[in-house]
């Protein structure tokens, strides 16, 4: 998919932002309650690249050639947002084949990268696909961290959480929904240190400083017109347009503005691959055969986690009357992590299974 109707708004709000930057009106800055900064930025950056390479490279003529001017332009802003999306997604390797292996790493990443519904959602210029990518990059340095608490030293355990914050921050930049990444990292703290009152509160002021600093600093319209930028995004966002609001489609052969409780789990059944609907099942099924293979207690926080995020995420966006499929790719990123455990057992048991052939047609 090369365009859509919101691919053009965003450019718009996108050459706005930019002309706010570059001339200190940073009011301008404030184009959408979405808010998509982290868009905005990417897509800024991207224009000044390709107007540096069209300085030294022959690009199309705008007043020649505009359908081919805009292609040009419509390529390196693409190009950096899959960039972005894939350079956040390395990170969060890091963290995951620490905790779980070489293999789980890679397969889980695999599964997330080809995964035809958030492939896709990666190649358009929006947000949801740069928002999951923050949201599970935060989520597993958050486990991370949490899990080498007591064996790492305490610079280590801070650059972890600082790090899992930032990411959190430029979630929530990206598009107001990621602000459950408050109230989840939050509660993971907590379920981590129970009992450790001064830990939890100490660990909590870590995590969530670097949150805040990250929407204030990367956000100049919060320089200028805080409460009002505030005010735009909590109660013209999330309040009138997210809760209150409506999205007019045709949902199960009916022309509808609220297609209910059910609409999510429709998506799952018709936009989540067969390969990852059935890596989720039969880990359900498998999962006290599976986890000795990660380290069971280790693998069992992790995944208690992540059906708390996805549960807890799906009910944030079941709640609002306004529903759209791409609002459920955060939960298809956690889903992907929790699958990535079957695979990789699965792959282990194969691996097992032919080596033991190939001994024993050797003896």
């Amino acid at each position: 998919e090369m365009f859509n109707t919101d691919t053009w708004k965003w450019k718009a709000r996108i050459y706005d932002f930019g002309s706010g930057v570059f001339t200190l009106d940073f009011a301008k800055t404030l184009q959408k309650y979405h808010p998509g900064v982290t868009l905005m930025w990417v897509g800024t950056v991207a224009v000044k690249f390709e107007g540096l390479y069209c300085s030294v490279i022959t690009c199309p003529n705008e007043a020649v050639d505009p359908v081919g001017a805009v292609f040009a332009l419509h390529f390196f802003q693409k190009f950096f947002i899959v960039l972005v999306i894939g350079l956040t997604l390395v990170f969060a390797f890091y963290p995951l084949r620490k905790l779980f292996g070489q293999k789980y790493a890679f397969i889980t990443m695999f599964l997330l990268s080809f995964e035809p519904f958030f492939y896709a959602l990666t190649r358009v210029v929006h947000l949801e696909a740069l928002m999951t990518s923050f949201m599970l990059a935060s989520f597993v340095w958050l486990f991370y961290t949490l899990e080498i608490a007591k064996e790492e030293q305490r610079s280590i355990r801070v650059s972890g959480l600082v790090a899992s914050a930032v990411l959190a921050g430029l979630a929530i930049l990206t598009k107001s929904t990621a602000i459950f990444m408050l109230p989840f990292s939050l509660l993971s703290i907590v379920v981590y240190q129970h009992k450790q009152v001064k830990t939890i509160i100490k660990t909590s002021v870590i995590w969530l400083a670097p949150v805040l600093l990250t929407y204030f600093i990367l956000w100049p319209s919060m320089w200028v017109h805080p409460i009002n930028t505030l005010d735009y995004v909590f109660i013209r966002g999330i309040k009138e347009t997210g809760l209150e609001g409506e999205h007019a489609q045709i949902f199960l052969g009916k022309y509808t503005e609220n297609p209910g409780p059910l609409y999510y789990f429709v998506v799952i059944a018709f936009k989540f691959s067969p390969i990852l609907v059935t890596g989720i099942v039969l880990l359900v099924f498998l999962v006290k055969r599976i986890l000795p293979h990660f380290g069971a207690d280790k693998a069992k926080r992790f995944i208690v986690l992540g059906i708390v995020f996805t549960v807890g995420y799906l009910v944030e966006i079941i709640i609002p009357t306004k529903k759209l499929d791409r609002y459920i790719l955060p939960a298809l990123a956690s889903i992907s992590l929790l699958a990535g455990f079957f695979y990789t057992w699965l792959f282990e048991l194969i691996s097992k299974f032919l080596c033991h052939l190939k001994n024993g047609s050797e003896a």
